[in-house]
């Protein structure tokens, strides 16, 4: 192991006493770190860094300018690729045209630097002060950018495909006409003013994590109306979603909040999951049937009392509804062909476990798919399957349950048919 890999290890294990900064500085082993070189000092550099990366770092001195001090240099068109620029201070510094692809721009200062036609590729820029910068067409390809601050930055017209923009900081910023296609914008606070290349926004990852402060949506509203010309109906969508929750998330109601919360987000999270209500509607069967277990699996007794309930009572007291005789019932319809076969009266649904397991399950559906409206039900088509002519009906807590289920499968079947039709949060 070579002595300076043991430096920099022995650096990084005292790091968390010496703190990042300080971890940073000593890292630092610029000629120039914290000076501000003079005119013919900065040529120089240029020169030997030119030679150093045209023959693939073989050749020449690199000019090493880690937190070096060039606040309002010029450097318009200077080849800086793969410099070491981390913790400069570039602030106001002329880069118009310049190359800096590869470079480690990381912590690095760059208010109001002019990167106008700059040439950022794959350059690393990972918690870089670019607040107010003109990145006017710059190329930011697969550039990083990880909570980057770009409050207030032109750019304009500029190529950030496949960039990692991860909690960077897009507040006020200018995309207008700016290609966005696969960028990451993972927990980014994305508050634009302006749209981007609608021909350029395929592929972006981690929009629906995006954020925005209070009322300062507007930004992120523009950007989906973009991305809904453009066709791109997933990332419509997951805008919609970052959209929503961030208004759900400074409501100043509880009870706004957790409406929207359980019947919008989590049922199909406004929009962006539409086939989450079907699934819900199709999972509440099995549930359910749980509940409707219960009532069915009871063995009947030998003097049962008949299936709509005999009781008498004596006349001066009002009788009072036996609970035992809630449950399901067989309702045989007036109208069947073979009533030689089928009961006169309705009658009780009392099992033994496999069978009631079947019939619960079965009734279930039914509850479940009880909409429809006159001759245009789920339900009674559904029971046509059955070989004999009966209706399952329920009485006392049963039916209250089963009305419950038909509301909750209603509402998410409707909910489905708007969210994956129709855009109901626009």
């Amino acid at each position: 192991m070579k002595w300076q890999h043991i430096i920099v290890a022995i650096l990084l294990a005292i790091s968390p006493m010496l703190g990042a900064t300080t971890t940073k500085e000593l890292l630092c082993y610029g000629i120039y770190k914290n000076l501000n070189p003079n005119g013919s000092e900065l040529k120089k550099i240029l020169e030997d860094h030119i030679a150093w990366a045209t023959s693939d770092g073989k050749k020449g001195r690199f000019g090493n300018l880690c937190m070096a001090n060039l606040s309002g240099a010029n450097l318009s068109g200077a080849n800086l690729t793969r410099a070491n620029l981390s913790g400069a201070n570039l602030s106001g510094a002329n880069l118009t045209r310049a190359n800096l692809s590869g470079a480690n721009l990381t912590e690095a200062h760059l208010i109001q630097a002019d990167l106008t036609g700059a040439n950022l590729t794959e350059a690393d820029l990972n918690e870089a002060n670019l607040s107010a910068a003109k990145l006017l067409l710059a190329n930011l390809t697969g550039t990083t950018l990880i909570r980057a601050n770009l409050t207030q930055a032109d750019l304009s017209e500029a190529i950030l495909s496949e960039a990692i923009l991860s909690r960077a900081i897009l507040s006020e910023a200018n995309i207008s006409n700016a290609k966005f296609s696969y960028v990451d914008l993972e927990d980014a606070i994305f508050e634009p003013v302006s749209e981007p290349d609608k021909s350029f926004l395929g592929g972006i990852e981690h929009l629906k994590t995006v954020k925005f402060r209070a009322e300062r949506q507007s930004g992120l509203v523009l950007f989906r109306a973009a991305l809904k010309e453009a066709g791109l109906r997933k990332l419509e969508r997951e805008a919609t979603l970052a959209i929503e929750q961030g208004k759900t998330n400074r409501s100043s109601s509880s009870f706004e909040k957790y409406f929207r919360r359980i019947f919008f987000e989590w049922t199909a999270g406004y929009g962006l999951y539409p086939g989450r209500c079907l699934v819900l509607l199709l999972s509440f069967i099995p549930l359910f049937s749980l509940i409707y277990f219960f009532p069915i699996y009871k063995k009947p007794r030998e003097a049962q009392i008949s299936a709509l309930g005999t009781l008498r009572f004596p006349p001066a007291r009002r009788p009072r509804p036996d609970r035992r005789m809630d449950g399901i019932y067989r309702v045989w319809s007036d109208e069947r062909i073979r009533k030689d076969l089928e009961a006169p009266e309705p009658e009780k649904v009392a099992l033994g476990f496999w069978k009631a397991i079947g019939y619960a399950f079965y009734f279930s559906l039914l509850s479940a798919f009880h909409i429809g409206w006159r001759d245009f039900n789920v339900g009674s088509w559904i029971a046509r399957l059955q070989p004999r002519e009966y209706v399952l009906r329920a009485t006392g807590w049963v039916r209250t349950v089963s009305g419950l289920q038909s509301l909750i499968s209603i509402y998410l079947l409707a909910f489905w048919v708007l969210t994956y039709f129709g855009r109901p949060f626009d």
